[in-house]
């Protein structure tokens, strides 16, 4: 399981001009646009809203005399148009690009960053074409900032680029304890399951409350199993597991059992 990341943190860049592929079913690539690190990229400041990256396909429906259930297909994808929000700057390089990019009938490039770069990696991006609309300037009272709204009309995909680099493990299922917590039995437990682990690291935790806690009496580092000690009896028990991979460590705690009870 991957994880998440917010809206705060992104980027948007204006580029040069681009034609658009032709032929049946032609899209666009990641070949067509600048590469994401070329300083021709003009990055557009304040941007407060951002527009949906998403485009649209038609439904298809059709009814029938003699049956209950329309008949629903797909039809033609539509990519779609962008409504993003600035604070207007007057010299602001992207904005000024935006200016003279409006109404002139030619595709932009546009390539937006996302805020998820790993250690020693670079960010996932989107890269996509688009006409770009007159901006429209709002209005307000005294308490509002300048704020322009442009539209970026897009034309057919847009290209996905992941981000690349070590991630440390992620995990997707927390360890699991087997048996019961009494004095002379043997508990055991799995690692979980995880994504970009290349080992794994054991360790057998006791406490008086399930929460945190020490090493468990009688527990040996780096084992999957615990024959419980009478020093723990009335204690909780839980394994932690730290899981290492190229990108570094992870650690996940199984389910906790106890309270450990006598022989």
């Amino acid at each position: 399981m991957s994880q998440t990341f917010p809206v705060a943190g992104r980027k948007i860049y204006i580029g040069p001009v681009i034609t658009a592929p032709t032929g049946p079913g032609a899209e666009f690539t990641a070949n067509d646009f600048l590469a994401p690190n070329d300083p021709e990229w003009t990055p557009i400041g304040k941007w407060q809203t951002a527009g949906a990256l998403g485009g649209d396909q038609q439904t298809i429906t059709t009814p029938y005399i003699n049956e209950d259930w329309e008949d629903v297909q797909m039809g033609t994808k539509n990519p779609g148009v962008q409504q993003h929000t600035f604070g207007v700057v007057e010299g602001d390089p992207g904005q000024v690009a935006i200016y003279a990019a409006a109404g002139d009938k030619r595709l932009r490039q546009f390539l937006v960053e996302f805020p998820d770069a790993p250690e020693n990696g670079t960010p996932s991006y989107r890269l996509f074409a688009a006409y770009v609309k007159e901006p429209a300037e709002q209005g307000g009272d005294a308490n509002t900032a300048g704020m322009m709204q442009v539209e970026l009309v897009r034309a057919k995909n847009m290209v996905r680029i992941a981000a690349t680099g070590d991630m440390p493990p992620v995990n997707t299922f927390p360890p699991f304890i087997y048996g019961d917590a009494q004095v002379g039995e043997i508990v055991e437990s799995n690692n979980g399951n995880w994504t970009g682990a290349d080992s794994f690291a054991q360790l057998w935790q006791a406490s008086a409350d399930g929460v945190g806690g020490w090493a468990a009496a009688g527990g040996t580092n780096n084992a999957a199993n615990l024959t419980v000690d009478g020093d723990n009896e009335g204690d909780y028990l839980r394994l932690r597991v730290t899981a290492t991979g190229t990108g570094g460590d992870t650690v996940a705690y199984s389910n906790v059992i106890g309270p450990v009870i006598p022989a």
